[in-house]
């Protein structure tokens, strides 16, 4: 299928990638990703939750959460029970 809608899909992709590309560069001067800084900030909006809500809020695998998580926890910027 060709057509315009190829064309807006490839440059929304783009577009995304360079924003992330922008948002890594600039997060990896204090130590996180940008899924981490999303993470963080969520929390800091929504408050305490558990890890199958975090992960059904991100719309992460909960493995994939937890090896996101453990940076975080390893430097004192998030703590669990």
């Amino acid at each position: 299928m060709e057509g315009p809608f190829d064309d807006d899909c490839f440059a929304i992709r783009q577009a995304a990638r360079h924003v992330s590309q922008l948002y890594d560069r600039h997060l990896a001067n204090v130590g996180l990703t940008i899924t981490q800084f999303s993470l963080l900030g969520r929390l800091k909006r929504a408050g305490p939750m558990t890890m199958k809500q975090l992960a059904d809020t991100m719309r992460m695998q909960r493995t994939t959460l937890v090896r996101t998580i453990q940076p975080l926890r390893r430097n004192g910027l998030i703590a669990s029970e």
